[in-house]
């Protein structure tokens, strides 16, 4: 249900830009969410547009947390051991980040510029168990 929402805005945004007229159903979707909002029904718009849950964090947020997942991962990767041990590694790593080699400064720097939680080793080790998308 979200992905749909999710589509319908961008194709929603791709219309406005091009100027052309918004189909019945794009407009009475938006008209529907905005006077979900307006009367108080939906604390926010993006929940009466459906675009997410009730604890379902924004696209943008997903895409980071993806970004930073995949990161962490490829990090992984260049090392040897197990995923524990990697977990373990990369949190280390990670609080050690200004007197990091360069190389691991550049890695580490990439992951701390996504601007979203490095987590601990337990979610680290969750991460690297994750079956590839």
């Amino acid at each position: 249900m979200v992905k749909k929402m999710d589509d319908d805005l961008l194709r929603l945004k791709t219309l406005l830009a091009a100027g052309v007229v918004i189909p019945d159903e794009l407009a009475n979707w938006l008209i529907y969410g905005i006077d979900l909002f307006y009367s108080g029904d939906s604390k926010t718009l993006c929940g009466a547009l459906g675009l997410r849950r009730p604890g379902l964090s924004s696209p943008a947020t997903r895409d980071l947390l993806k970004r930073r997942n995949d990161c962490i991962k490829n990090i992984a990767l260049m090392y040897d051991g197990t995923p524990w041990s990697k977990a373990v590694w990369i949190e280390t790593r990670n609080k050690r980040y200004p007197i990091l080699p360069p190389e691991e400064r550049a890695l580490f720097g990439y992951l701390r510029s996504l601007k979203v939680n490095i987590p601990a080793r337990h979610r680290i080790l969750k991460i690297l168990q994750e079956s590839p998308r």
